[in-house]
């Protein structure tokens, strides 16, 4: 996945995801691939949602953190990958649902329970694109 062109560099960028692995114990290659994904590393990216920085939290999730600047990559990284860490708990590991509900929100999943034809094709290329069958491979399983 290219970099945007006010990414921070790979090295910084792999600092912030394993410190958020360690301490979180979500999968590396998982928050990387979500974090390049939302933000092509840019710390200062903000979608038309409202979505922040490297994650793409919204205000009210880092409220819920209790960051004060989402832009703040070692906040931001920490905040989305607790954040990440809840969705996988709530769907029992199944690292599709989980991406599907940090990008979609959790509502919409549960709605849908992966089973809309539409939703659910959109969410396995989401995770496709993301490279999740392949990094799940790659990496310990995950044990909520």
């Amino acid at each position: 996945m290219p970099y945007s062109p006010h990414a921070l560099g790979p090295q910084r960028i792999h600092e912030l995801v394993s410190d958020a692995s360690a301490r979180d114990q979500v999968p590396p290659g998982l928050i990387r691939a979500v974090l390049m994904a939302e933000s092509a590393g840019d710390p200062s990216a903000l979608s038309v949602a409202g979505a922040q920085g490297l994650m793409q939290i919204m205000p009210a999730t880092a409220r819920s953190c209790g960051i004060d600047n989402a832009f703040d990559p070692n906040e931001n990284v920490a905040c989305g990958t607790s954040y990440l860490k809840t969705l996988l708990d709530r769907y029992h590991g199944n690292a599709t649902l989980a991406v599907a509900a940090y990008n979609a929100g959790p509502g919409a999943v549960d709605r849908y329970g992966g089973r809309s034809a539409v939703r659910r094709d959109a969410e396995l290329r989401r995770a496709r694109d993301l490279g999740i069958p392949q990094l799940l491979a790659d990496s310990r399983p995950w044990r909520p």
